[in-house]
């Protein structure tokens, strides 16, 4: 095991941390692979919407054949008057209709769902 893959082992996550930029892409696609074995989506959780973009990009450049998903955080706040973007719900639905595909592909792709912890924080 390398300085990149510092793990924690639990009974139902991972958590790698200290991999430089780059690795950490590298990385989500290896774990993928072993994911897609069991016929199991990855889900990585990015720090903000900068970094899951360099992310989803850095995926695609060094596995163009891997599926990523990204569910982005709204871009108003909780109560708010102001509705989201209508690109950004579109985006978020898409990304809830293409889990539910890939619910049924059983092709075994390594398979990447990537999001902030906004969007999952938020209903």
């Amino acid at each position: 095991m390398n300085a990149a893959e510092n793990l924690k082992s639990s009974d139902t996550a991972n958590i790698i941390f200290g991999a430089p930029e780059g690795e950490d892409a590298r990385l989500l696609i290896k774990r993928a692979k072993e994911a897609a074995k069991h016929d199991q989506i990855l889900i990585h959780v990015a720090l903000d919407d900068t970094r899951l973009s360099a992310l989803k990009d850095l995926i695609k450049f060094f596995d163009p054949a891997c599926k990523v998903l990204s569910f982005p955080a709204w871009d108003c706040l909780p109560y708010d008057r102001v509705s989201p973007g209508p690109d950004l719900m579109a985006e978020r639905v898409a990304t809830l209709c293409s889990l539910v595909e890939w619910e049924k592909d059983k092709t075994r792709k390594p398979r990447i769902l990537l999001t902030t912890l906004n969007a999952i924080s938020q209903r």
